[in-house]
């Protein structure tokens, strides 16, 4: 009998099964705890359970994004947080990868942490408890299952260690799983054919939840869910389609599990029951030869989950006076100086042109993330002697120029912080314990994280180092090239040490890391300007690229731009040793310029020359340097 001719009837059993579910900076007041030298590093787990609950096994996916608070203990949420909605992104093997970096307190002061997913940027109010969940509609896509699922972890009273503190999540919604079961002359090969698309109809879609009580209210919003997952053949069944949902109460009739199969929908009721947080439901529908249209849906019993586990540490310290022999620049040519989790002032290494004609060591102040460049204060003139230190340094930034006033001391070896978080070059009554830590442009893309180099110049923050990046600040994949002209791509060197891209790759998606931007003409004439030669920008060992004149112009990286020689690609990496080209975007910074900056090793001023080669309808592959915007 042919399975078309006749009409199908679905009956619906449930089937329990149990399954294990594995969550800006301080806030607390100055005299109430102190920031120490121990960064916190953190790993993710997903509690163990018998059924695979995330796109990729048991464990969060590379990508996927964490918010974390932390109190120190006997606070709660609602009050003082020691770290407030801090956003992490999952790396290899499961770390964590902090926006920013976060310290320990001194001493014996344990934080409670608390850690949920996906990452909201509202987090929890402040004198609040709570956070609006949701669920996405559209489940069958692996980021809107991953979007869906909220977990919770919490660790209590970890005291400062080197160690990694493992967070262990909890799912804190419920789930749904769907096995297909076929009846009478029906079978497992014809129904995975026929592939039928599920939806549910009738299921809250969002609630808010408590974290101090770990329970939701105010449920809400009724929508069709898309299922996640594709159908998986078994002995006897298919399995593999699933949802989550926001824990609720079902009534029957209400919520239903909607079927299209072989071009007809079919209709299941779930039974009235209680959708509890951290419990999962197996629905079987079996399918029979019938004239109806209407299936029945029964829920089953629940199982809890396990819990996570706990981790054991160790405590540091902290320092009061920065020395400035200590900065080595070698990483970036900026340290940023934190007091309680805040960064309250930022040391810079850069070149002073104009009637100082010297490198620098400048401290700025820094409040609510922002550096203050009318407030210098010159700790060193590196290439000066004598009782010449200690000037004060106030920035234009419209003119990019400065205003001087020199110092009459001798080089300042240390400073301090003192009990308010302002900066002093001598010892005050009050100091405050400080970390010191390099700032470089941290850029996360596709979970794998690029550090760049950052340096001042004049008034603006560049990049001290080319991009490495193979995919589009929103994780879109770049294709490797090795030839231009074959459409957007990147290239990289033989050492892979260098990486070019080409003009079709810059017009194609967005390539400079966030708060960050590719340079506009502008940009490169304030630099220019500002540097006075090239011979400040160029770095190691150059040739002269004229071929009937071997001088080689000077190079002196006194602003520790550090140009390097690399060439350009074409066929191949060419031109080395003799000129770079940096990539710079139009005027309304939406295309690639038909011109951009070239450095060349028998020119001591910058070349402007076109992105394109002549008679070539393609663009040239070239460098990138990015600036802060």
């Amino acid at each position: 009998m042919q399975k078309h001719n006749f009409f199908k009837a679905l009956t619906c059993a449930t089937l329990a099964s149990a399954i294990a579910f594995t969550a800006c900076v301080n806030q607390i007041s100055e005299d109430e705890i102190f920031e120490s030298t121990t960064p916190i590093t953190f790993t993710a787990k997903v509690n163990k359970s018998n059924t695979v609950t995330r796109v990729t096994d048991k464990a969060f996916d590379e990508g996927d994004e964490i918010g974390l608070f932390a109190m120190l203990s006997g606070t709660s949420i609602s009050e003082q947080r020691y770290i407030n909605n801090l956003r992490l992104k999952t790396g290899e093997n499961s770390t964590l990868i902090p926006e920013k970096e976060v310290f320990y307190p001194e001493g014996d002061n344990p934080l409670n942490f608390v850690a949920y997913h996906p990452y909201q940027a509202g987090g929890v109010p402040d004198g609040s408890t709570t956070m609006t969940v949701s669920v996405q509609t559209d489940q069958s896509t692996d980021e809107g299952r991953t979007l869906s699922d909220f977990l919770v972890a919490t660790q209590t009273n970890v005291a400062s260690s080197d160690k990694s503190v493992t967070l262990n999540f909890g799912h804190k919604l419920a789930k749904i799983k769907i096995e297909l079961l076929p009846q009478g002359d029906e079978t497992v090969d014809n129904l995975l054919a026929d592939n039928p698309r599920l939806t549910a109809s009738g299921f809250c879609t969002q609630a808010v939840y408590d974290f101090s009580t770990g329970t939701f209210s105010e449920v809400s919003e009724q929508a069709d869910i898309v299922l996640a997952g594709s159908w998986t053949k078994g002995t006897d069944k298919l399995t593999g389609k699933e949802l989550i949902v926001i824990p609720q109460s079902t009534t029957t009739g209400q919520q239903n599990i909607i079927m299209e199969w072989n071009g007809k929908i079919y209709n299941c009721p779930i039974s009235s029951a209680t959708l509890e947080t951290n419990t999962q439901r197996t629905i079987q529908i079996k399918v029979t030869e019938s004239a109806s249209n209407t299936l029945t849906g029964v829920v089953g019993e629940i199982q809890p989950w396990q819990d996570g586990e706990n981790q054991e540490s160790e405590n540091n310290y902290q320092m009061t006076a920065i020395h400035t022999a200590a900065l080595s620049f070698n990483t970036s040519n900026i340290y940023r100086i934190h007091r309680n989790g805040n960064v309250v002032a930022e040391v810079c290494k850069e070149y002073l042109n104009g009637e100082v004609a010297s490198r620098a060591i400048v401290v700025y102040p820094v409040e609510n993330d922002e550096t203050d460049l009318s407030q210098g204060t010159v700790l060193q003139l590196l290439d000066k002697t004598g009782n010449v230190h200690g000037g004060k340094i106030s920035w234009q930034t419209e003119s990019n120029s400065f205003i001087y006033q020199s110092g009459s001391s001798a080089p300042i070896t240390q400073f301090y912080i003192d009990g308010e978080g302002k900066i002093a070059t001598e010892k005050p009554e009050t100091t405050s314990e400080v970390n010191v830590s390099n700032y470089l442009l941290r850029d996360i893309r596709s979970s794998v994280l690029q550090e760049y180099a950052i340096v001042k110049i004049g008034t603006q923050y560049w990049m001290r180092q080319e991009l490495k990046a193979t995919t589009y600040r929103d994780g879109t994949a770049l294709t490797q090239q090795s030839v231009v002209g074959k459409g957007a791509g990147y290239f990289v060197s033989t050492n892979k040490k260098m990486y070019f891209y080409n003009g079709e790759a810059l017009e194609e998606g967005e390539l400079a890391p966030e708060g960050w931007k590719i340079p506009q003409k502008a940009d490169w004439s304030t630099l220019t300007t500002y540097a006075g030669s090239a011979a400040v920008l160029k770095a190691d060992t150059w040739e002269s690229s004229n071929q009937n004149d071997p001088t080689v112009a000077p190079v002196t990286n006194l602003t520790d731009f550090t140009a390097y020689p690399v060439g350009i690609w074409q066929l191949e990496q060419q031109g080395q040793y003799q000129f770079v080209g940096y990539w710079t975007l139009n005027d309304e910074g939406t295309g690639v310029a038909a011109q951009t900056l070239f450095l060349l090793g028998d020119k001591d001023e910058a070349q402007s020359i076109n992105t394109k080669y002549e008679g070539a309808d393609y663009y040239k592959a070239l460098s990138i340097r990015c600036l802060k915007e």
